[in-house]
C-alpha cells in the first residue's frame, strides 16, 4: 500500500514547495548575474588597459630576450590586438599556448570596449620593439566603453604606458 502511494506521488510531479524553492533559486541567481553585469565603463577600460599593459611588457621582454623585433599589432576595426614576431607570425601566449591575441568581443575579455584608434607614427597600428626591447616609436591607443573614453600613451623612449 505504501508503494502505491509513493508511485502515485512520483507520477504526479513536484510539490508546490519544491517549485517555489526552484523559482527562488532562479531569482537569486538572476539577481547575482544582474549585479555582475553592472560593471561601469571605467572598469571595463581598466581591465582593457591591464591587458594592453601586460601585452606590451611581454612583447618588450620577448624582444629583449630573443634579440629580435616583436610587434603589438592593434586592429581598431575588430577591437583586438595581437603579438607578432619580425615575420608577422603570431607569438604564442605563455598561458594558453595558442596565439597571443586579445579580442574585446570574446566572452572572457572586457566586453563593450571599443578601440577607437591606435597610432604609432610610421608603424601605423603596430608598436614595434627592437632587438633591445626599445620601442621604435611612441604612440597612442584610444579606447571607449559605455560613454567613458581613455587615451593610453606609449612613451617613445621607455615604452612605458600611461593613461589619461
Amino acid at each position: 500500500m505504501a508503494r502505491d502511494a509513493s508511485r502515485r506521488r512520483s507520477a504526479a510531479g513536484h510539490t508546490l514547495l519544491e517549485l517555489l524553492v526552484v523559482l527562488a533559486l532562479i531569482g537569486i541567481l538572476s539577481g547575482i548575474a544582474g549585479v555582475a553585469s553592472g560593471v561601469s565603463g571605467a572598469q571595463h577600460l581598466d581591465m582593457a588597459e591591464v591587458q594592453i599593459r601586460d601585452a606590451l611588457e611581454w612583447a618588450r621582454a620577448q624582444a629583449h630576450s630573443n634579440r629580435a623585433p616583436v610587434g603589438v599589432v592593434f586592429d581598431p576595426v575588430e577591437d583586438r590586438f595581437a603579438l607578432v614576431d619580425a615575420t608577422g607570425a603570431e607569438l604564442l601566449d605563455p598561458l594558453t599556448h595558442s596565439g597571443y591575441e586579445v579580442s574585446f568581443h570574446r566572452p572572457n575579455q572586457p566586453r563593450l570596449v571599443d578601440m577607437l584608434s591606435a597610432n604609432f607614427g610610421a608603424g601605423g597600428h603596430a608598436l614595434i620593439f627592437d632587438a633591445q626591447g626599445v620601442p621604435m616609436t611612441g604612440g597612442t591607443i584610444r579606447l571607449q566603453a559605455r560613454g567613458v573614453s581613455r587615451v593610453l600613451t606609449v612613451d617613445a623612449a621607455t615604452g612605458a604606458l600611461s593613461s589619461s
